[in-house]
């Protein structure tokens, strides 16, 4: 009786061993390694992703010099049209002003097509709309120039003197910081000119930038109360003043012995 059921217990077991799943079950521990191969993946894709942002993003304040060069005159600055929703705009100043608002407009979003939405500029690669002003391909630009075509030319920074003319896709063209572009109804092969100088000067300084200043054409280098009957000057300087008929005094100083000098504001030129 004892062996007869010690040899069912045997049997039973043997036939249990030999069903599906008896064995030890792996499936859970291959559905956690698959999990934590998954995340690992999707953590290097995203930091990919970060790297591979182009500017200006998000938080970047950029500027570009522009000018719309028509039949061999710069029509004046273009200004803003509508609330800016980009952040791609401009200050009446020659300039493009870069600080995106979103993705949308960041990197080779911040081009003129966009740029365009907030000042009226509507571009191709063959036609141009600034305001009132209409091009198309094969519109005269009157007996002296005539048959005219749309150009775009761009320059790396104030100081490239060579520049380049762009193929194609103009509306998709995103200045780079301190960068100028000059958007051009000529005939072929006309030599299209950099923005205007004070377009340029104001790239250099922007207006809109904390500490940015111009460089004044005469430094100031003495100030004159005009109320006052005598001019002051510092214990240990001398006093050199020089009046013409007519004019007020100015004075200047420096230390003895030493020449006067005058230093004009630090700018930064990129």
């Amino acid at each position: 009786m004892g062996k007869a059921s010690s040899s069912k217990k045997v049997a039973r077991a043997a036939r249990a061993a030999g069903k599906p799943g008896s064995g030890r079950n792996l499936g859970w521990p291959m559905a956690i390694g698959a999990i934590v191969v998954v995340g690992i993946l999707i953590i290097i894709m995203s930091r990919g992703k970060t790297g591979d942002v182009v500017p200006p993003a998000i938080g970047d304040h950029w500027h570009a010099a522009y000018g719309i060069y028509d039949c061999g005159t710069f029509l004046p600055n273009l200004t803003d049209q509508v609330a800016d929703e980009t952040g791609l705009h401009t200050h009446a100043d020659g300039l493009m002003h870069m600080h995106p608002f979103g993705t949308r407009y960041t990197g080779e979003g911040a081009n003129i097509e966009n740029f365009g939405l907030t000042v009226g500029l509507e571009v191709t690669d063959t036609s141009y709309k600034a305001g009132t002003v209409e091009r198309e391909n094969g519109d005269s630009c009157g007996e002296e120039l005539g048959e005219s075509v749309v150009q775009l030319k761009v320059w790396d920074s104030p100081s490239d003197e060579e520049g380049r003319l762009i193929e194609s896709d103009f509306g998709d063209y995103a200045p780079q910081e301190f960068s100028m572009w000059v958007l051009a109804f000529v005939p072929e092969g006309t030599e299209i000119p950099k923005p205007p100088e004070e377009t340029i000067a104001n790239l250099r300084a922007p207006a809109d930038v904390v500490g940015a200043s111009t460089v004044p054409s005469v430094p100031d280098i003495s100030v004159v109360d005009p109320n006052a009957s005598s001019t002051t000057t510092a214990p240990g300087t001398e006093t050199t003043a020089s009046t013409a008929p007519g004019s007020e005094t100015t004075a200047s100083t420096a230390p003895p012995d030493e020449p006067s000098t005058t230093v004009a504001p630090s700018t930064t030129v990129p």
